[in-house]
């Protein structure tokens, strides 16, 4: 099981900060970072945005999650920033079934800049609305709290929903990877590794207490 620490900073000193801590951590200091930007419009928080990021270069993948409405001027930043994943919102510039496919537009230029996409889903949303797409993502995200802000508790029916997606993407012998993002802690992360998630997105339970990650993620460890 993959575990993602999770950045969401609204400030360049916390993010400089949360950045150090991963940087030098055991555990991370060479996997992966999860960053979240928010524009204060499809969710109700704004982040820092990714001039922020360029001035604190790292060798961390980066995996950046888009809670944002119109998502695209932000992508073409990520892609020159050498993000090596790139997560929008399949609620984002809701106007799918106009004569543009904004989504699919979006998704197609990651590819075309050789970068992992990804879409990521409210609690709310039928998973009807992800199939079209199954066959042009890496990665499809199940938020298991409602976007915007860390240390929200965690909503058990999105169990339901990881194990509803692994059938779907076993019926279609589809590729993509699942993740879950919201509320994960020692107390429920072995359930949703059972559910059939291939990896975690952890923010504030990792950073929680004295900030020792490493600590935090060993408990996270001897629950699975």
């Amino acid at each position: 099981m993959q575990i993602i620490p999770a950045v969401l900073a609204t400030s360049e000193q916390q993010y400089r900060e949360d950045i150090n801590k991963l940087v030098l951590s055991k555990s991370f200091s060479e996997g992966w970072v999860h960053i979240d930007l928010a524009d204060n419009k499809f969710v109700q928080n704004q982040t820092i945005d990714p001039e922020i990021i360029q001035k604190f270069p790292t060798n961390l993948r980066k995996e950046a999650h888009l809670m944002m409405k119109h998502p695209m001027q932000t992508i073409y930043k990520l892609i020159n920033l050498q993000f090596n994943r790139v997560i929008i919102h399949i609620e984002s510039d809701n106007m799918r079934s106009g004569p543009v496919d904004y989504i699919r537009d979006e998704l197609w230029d990651l590819e075309e800049a050789q970068i992992e996409s990804g879409l990521a889903i409210k609690p709310g949303t039928s998973l009807s609305w992800l199939e079209p797409y199954f066959n042009e993502v890496d990665v499809v995200l199940i938020m298991s709290i409602e976007p915007g802000f860390q240390g929200q508790p965690f909503i058990d029916d999105s169990l339901g929903k990881v194990k509803q997606l692994v059938k779907m993407r076993s019926n279609g012998n589809y590729q993509f990877k699942i993740g879950v993002d919201g509320g994960v802690k020692d107390k429920n992360v072995k359930q949703i590794a059972d559910a059939g998630a291939d990896y975690l997105v952890v923010g504030s339970y990792l950073f929680q207490g004295d900030g020792d990650i490493d600590k935090n993620l060993e408990k996270l460890r001897k629950a699975l």
